[in-house]
């Protein structure tokens, strides 16, 4: 459905349509009349400023002529001029058809042309003095008064003399007789007085507790009460009925409709009707009724919580469709009526207050604006803080409803207006975090408000644990969230609020190429194929301008009173634009001329605007244009023949301040030295690459190769620097981190820093303490005190392009944009909060594989393999061998996730998963198709299997050409090859690889390839040998190429072969086709029986669910269960959503035992990862401790065999020892 714009802005736009487009009705036939046009004309054209009048009989063509005369003056009398065009056809419009509603609607559409305010916008437009407004009104009510009563009001006029004031004395002496007591003749001398006279008189005519609470209603109404809901909310208050009926019981507890009706009549003109949430209602009409009527009736704040509860009640519905309500009978009425009960219940034929109201066929016919404008307001002055938290702001369906038909600000002001109310902070803290996730989801929800569950739960799940009304919203969005979009996040993937984030702006199609704040710093206008325009308040979009042109915009620039914008476009366009009518013109390149040879030197180089005027210049020329894109004057600037070579780029500088002295006859500038700045460091070693001034003039900011410099210009004059003090003014030097530097986008620009705003230190003085800057796809944040980098945040996943300071008032952020075609604002308050990381890779996901037995993923990025736990959604691991320069093009991984297969670098790897080790590597460049083979129960684990099918590229050059491709297979782990065979493909440039597939048995390959014509053909191969089986031509007429073929589930000699219109299904066995499908893509249920032509419910071919993914989806897969999804984007994010069918009961009880959804999940894996390292430190200690015993077992093992060696050493000594004392006692007895 759409949605009503309700503030005053849209109002009007409203208003002006209808009667423009009665204008353009009135003028489709018209014919003659050139007399009466030409009057109008010089009356147009002339210099008189008083009214022109056509007058004339019904029928005479008054209306016709005044809309010729309008059309007229803006497109041709009037070319060229800047009028605005008032037009009013008074009667056709409800704010038409009275005078102060029609001059209300033309002061605000003066005002929202000159951007002024609507809330200056008086009451009485026409303050006419108080003596001719009496005469006038005396003379109309055919009254008149004697000369004492003339006196009293003539004092009274006296002393107020305001026009409201007047039309209460008015009103009090049409009361007055001649005859009326001096007593009785009494007028107030005030606004106040006068309102509270008249209170007291209806009061004491009508009943005062009928009038005080009928009233306390009007002025308790956020926007006013419509006479039924006023009458429905007096006969729910048992007070006013108590009062009402003290001498009977009446058949139906209603309030008499005729009792209101009269007080009405006695306040004739103080109660306007309005329109309101699409019902006519009832308010003061002047804001000093509702002052007195809050000063009389809110006195006591207990009665004033009391008319908010019972309206708050009324739009609950807790009493409507037929609800009774109890009350208590009066002791009149007891003791009248002998009643025995002290309390009884009646209807009050109140009506429901649903969220919506839907048709007798159950289909959707309007929201209840009312019940969306008021309860929350009702609530909060209320104090009842906990039905708001359960039926409003932490409930589901309110905020999907609301947010349906209501814009986001709406929504976001009742969080807003509750945290104003609210004291308890942690309260104010999960109200903040609903509406910040409202508010970064806000480019996705303004559009597709079913995408409001995923949001939620994407954003806010880590913050379940101790905000319970933040958990209590969860649930809801998990129960009753699926029936709008039921694919629902497993986990935490999308930016928490409470960080640095402010807001993420998404809308644009392509690169942001450049941005621009307004003068009030109110709204931001960036570019990249469109004008895009945000509001920094709230974040809504305001305008969105598509000039529907070829390139891309560049170099945006606003002219200084904001309400003109330029861009140049790639291919030297130019495009104005005026940011208040979403009017633009398109200039082509006005630079190019017959005698520029060099298209360099006609192209566009920046444009300029002024308040009038847009510049446009060239490297030689440049023109001034009107901003209605006419060519006023080209100017061209002459250069003297030089030569370039003899001039030199100066190497050894210093940054020096130089002012400007101009003269009017000349337009050449002379440069004086004004003085110099403090030297860096390392400014002799590195080149500038940018110089920029802040807005303020304060700051000098200089961008190098490795980091950025900042001077300080507010602390330096020429009357107090000098050769001896330029020392103390040293330049902040902030270096990057190693291996990240700053390059040059183009002659003199670079990376930005900014510097951010003022804060007190703890001396009570203003400081800027953080520098800024974006580099590649990073924000780094220095202090600038000690230059030490505090921070590094990764904003976005694309290069980004301009950053820019957002200083003012309390606002301390800084903008960016990127390539990833976002806007970000970001808060630097919030720079050092805790922030819950998003695991992702720095590159996008080419490819996923799932492992059946086990929650592990792997993807495939350029750089690296990733190992995923798609439960908790932790990036486990990042593998590659080689760490600088791999390119990973396949991966896989086996079904009990022990092993992964990957392509790296033209080489095939097995790796063991648990250790992160290579256990097998070959070399097989150019891999297509990498595939895991489906285990047989017959085989054993150690005989899992894959497939690498290679296929060399195409010559340079060549479109088509026919090849071979080359299948290996090998075992896991050990890559063991069993077989190898080769076949013939023909290879068409930028067509897919057509892969080759299994048979549900697993016993052959089915392989698509090429014949020696031009036809392709099936080759059936053995799974287990590798042997060639069959091949089978395809000849079937209009059936040339093959796309893809699928194996067919339940029948292994059945496959599917996909063409470009239809597919087949053949018998490989006895080479025969089965039957053609037309259209048939090549899904196919698991039982074999059906095909699938989208994916939704085949139960009733229904969408359940349009996921707005918050990047361009590049990988894609489900999980074997088919309870999930899993998409990979191209910021390296892996997300899991839960195909949560609302017909399926089950999915429910799935997601509430998710861990992500449970509040102890934190507490509990910290607590396990506490036992792992526990038990992991305690085999570390018993192998440490064994190790250690078995090293002293060696020792001593080996002590005792050093012991025994010596000693066996010993007995051998003394052995000898003997033996040659032996042998010379045998010597000697020889010798005797």
């Amino acid at each position: 459905m759409r949605k009503e714009d309700s503030s005053a802005q849209g109002q009007i736009i409203t208003e002006l349509l209808q009667h423009l487009h009665a204008c353009n009705n009135s003028v489709r036939v018209f014919y003659g009349r050139e007399d009466s046009l030409e009057k109008i004309k010089d009356y147009m054209l002339g210099e008189s400023d008083k009214p022109l009048v056509l007058y004339g009989e019904g029928g005479c063509g008054k209306t016709s002529l005044l809309a010729k005369a309008a059309g007229l003056s803006s497109t041709v009398w009037l070319m060229g001029r800047k009028s605005i065009n008032i037009i009013r056809y008074l009667g056709t419009t409800p704010d038409s058809s009275a005078l102060t509603p029609t001059l209300i609607s033309i002061c605000q559409q003066i005002s929202y042309n000159f951007m002024l305010p609507f809330d200056e916008i008086p009451d009485d437009l026409v303050p006419l003095t108080a003596h001719f407004k009496h005469l006038m009104w005396m003379k109309t009510a055919h009254r008149d008064l004697n000369n004492y009563q003339w006196r009293l009001v003539a004092n009274a006029i006296s002393n107020c003399s305001l026009p409201i004031f007047v039309k209460l004395v008015f009103a009090e002496i049409c009361r007055w007789r001649s005859y009326t007591k001096p007593a009785d003749t009494h007028l107030a001398n005030t606004v106040m007085d006068s309102i509270m006279m008249l209170f007291e008189r209806i009061e004491k005519q009508h009943g005062k507790i009928l009038v005080f609470h009928a009233l306390a209603y009007i002025t308790a109404a956020k926007s006013g009460l419509s006479e039924s809901e006023l009458e429905d909310l007096i006969s729910l208050d048992d007070k006013v009925l108590d009062d009402v009926y003290q001498y009977h019981l009446p058949p139906v507890r209603r309030i008499p409709p005729l009792l209101w009706t009269r007080i009405r009549n006695d306040l004739p003109n103080y109660l306007s009707e309005r329109e309101a949430d699409g019902v006519s209602v009832l308010n003061w009409y002047h804001r000093q009724f509702r002052d007195a009527a809050k000063e009389r009736y809110f006195k006591n704040m207990n009665m004033a919580m009391y008319f908010h509860s019972m309206i708050a009640d009324y739009y609950l519905g807790i009493w409507g469709g037929g609800i009774p309500k109890p009350f208590k009978y009066t002791e009149i009425q007891r003791h009248r009526f002998n009643l025995q009960d002290k309390e009884g219940v009646a209807d009050r034929k109140v009506p429901e207050q649903p969220l919506a109201f839907y048709s007798k066929e159950g289909k959707l016919s309007r929201y209840n604006l009312r019940k969306f404008g008021e309860l929350p307001y009702h609530l909060v002055r209320a104090r009842r803080f906990k039905d708001l938290f359960e039926n409003v702001l932490f409930n589901y369906e309110w905020l999907h409803a609301k947010l349906s038909s209501c814009p986001l600000q709406a929504v976001l002001s009742d969080f807003e207006d509750a945290c104003n109310n609210i004291e308890d902070q942690n309260l104010v803290r999960e109200l903040m975090l609903v509406a910040d996730a409202l508010r970064l989801g806000g480019a996705i929800l303004g559009n597709h408000p079913n995408m409001l569950a995923p949001q939620l739960v994407g954003r806010l799940l880590p913050e379940i644990e101790h905000n319970n009304n933040v958990r209590m919203l969860l649930r809801a969005c998990d129960n009753d969230g699926i029936k709008d979009c039921s694919l629902m996040p497993l986990y935490h993937c999308l930016h928490t609020p409470g960080g640095p984030l402010k807001y993420s702006l998404e809308g644009h199609q392509f690169a942001v190429f450049g941005f621009c704040l307004t003068s009030d710093y109110r709204y931001v206008v960036s570019i990249s194929n469109r004008f895009i325009t945000w509001d920094l308040s709230t974040s809504d979009m305001t305008r969105d301008v598509n000039p529907n042109i070829e390139g891309v915009m560049q170099q945006l620039v606003l002219s200084p009173d904001n309400r003109y914008a330029a861009a140049f476009t790639s291919n030297n366009q130019i495009v104005i634009l005026n940011t208040l009518t979403s009017e633009f013109v398109i200039v082509n390149n006005p630079l190019v001329n017959d005698e520029s040879d060099n298209d360099e030197d006609s192209s566009v180089c920046g444009v300029y605007l002024m308040n009038q005027y847009a510049f446009i210049y060239g490297t030689h020329e440049w023109c001034r244009f009107d901003l209605r894109g006419n060519l006023l004057s080209r100017h061209t600037s002459t250069t003297p023949e030089v030569d370039y070579n003899k001039w030199k780029i100066l190497c050894d500088y210093r940054v020096t301040k130089y002012t400007i002295e101009m003269t009017d006859e000349s337009c050449s500038c002379c440069w004086k030295r004004h003085y110099d700045l403090q030297r860096a460091y390392n400014d002799t070693t590195e080149y500038i690459l940018q110089l920029k001034i802040d807005r303020d003039e304060e700051t000098l900011l200089a961008t190098t190769g490795n980091g950025f410099i900042v001077w300080w210009l507010s602390l330096i004059s020429s009357d107090t620097i000098d050769s001896t003090t330029s020392m103390k003014y040293n330049p902040a030097v902030l270096t990057l981190p190693n291996g990240i530097r700053n390059i040059s986008t183009r002659m003199l620009c670079s990376n930005s820093i900014m510097i951010s705003g003022s804060n007190n230190n703890e001396n009570g003085n203003n400081e800027r303490n953080y520098g800024v800057a974006g580099v590649r796809k990073n924000l780094y944040v220095w202090s600038l005190k000690t230059c030490e980098l505090l921070k590094t945040l990764d904003a976005h996943f694309a290069r980004i392009i301009q950053l820019e300071a957002l200083t003012i008032g309390n606002w301390n952020c800084v903008i960016t944009s990127s390539i990833d075609r976002t806007v970000k604002v970001w808060n630097i308050d919030n720079i050092f909060e805790q922030v819950h990381v998003i695991d992702r890779h720095e590159l996008q996901i080419d490819s996923i594989c799932l492992a059946e037995e086990c929650n592990l993923a792997v993807t495939v990025t350029r750089s690296c393999v990733g190992v995923w736990n798609i439960q908790s959604g932790k990036l486990v691991s990042k593998l590659a061998d080689s760490p600088l320069g791999a390119i990973v093009t396949h991966a896989a991984i086996t079904h009990d996730g022990k092993y992964i297969i990957s392509i790296e670098s033209g080489n095939v790897l097995i790796w063991n998963r648990v250790t992160e080790q290579v256990l097998y590597k070959k070399e097989q460049l150019n891999v297509r198709q990498l595939s895991l083979i489906q285990q047989q129960p017959l085989e054993s684990s150690s005989a899992t299997k894959f497939i690498a099918i290679s296929r060399p590229n195409n010559p340079v050059g060549v479109e088509c050409i026919k090849t071979t491709a080359t299948l290996i297979m090998r075992t896991i782990p050990d890559g063991k090859t069993l077989f190898t065979f080769e076949y013939p493909v023909r290879c068409h440039t930028g067509t897919p690889f057509r892969k080759v597939v299994v048979t549900s048995d697993g016993a052959n390959f089915i392989v698509p390839a090429a014949e020696k014509s031009t036809r392709d053909c099936i080759i059936v191969y053995n799974a287990n040998t590798g042997a060639l089986l069959h091949k089978i031509p395809i000849k079937l007429p209009g059936f040339k190429d093959i796309n893809s073929v699928v194996p067919m589930p339940t029948k292994p000699q059945f496959i599917g072969i996909i063409g470009s219109d239809k597919g087949i299904i053949m018998d490989v066995n006895k080479k025969k086709v089965i039957r053609s499908i037309p259209r048939w893509s090549g899904n196919i249920s698991k039982d074999g029986k059906y095909t699938l032509y989208a994916p939704s419910r085949s139960s009733d071919c229904e969408m359940i669910a349009n996921y707005r993914v918050p990047a361009e989806l590049s990988a894609v897969d489900s999980t074997h269960d088919g309870k999930s999804i899993v998409l990979g984007t191209v910021d390296g994010c892996l997300s899991v959503l839960a195909i949560a069918d609302p017909k399926k009961s089950d999915m429910q009880t799935y997601l509430g035992e998710l861990p992500s959804r449970d509040e102890k999940w934190k507490s509990k894996m910290e607590k396990q990862k506490m036992t792992i390292k526990f038990k992991a430190a305690t085999r570390i200690a018993r192998v440490t401790y064994d190790l250690q015993n078995r090293i002293i077992r060696k020792n001593s093992s080996n002590l005792e065999e050093e012991e025994e060696e010596e000693e066996e050493e010993e007995e051998d000594e003394n052995t000898d020892n003997e033996n040659d004392n032996m042998n010379q006692t045998n010597i000697n007895d020889r010798s005797d």
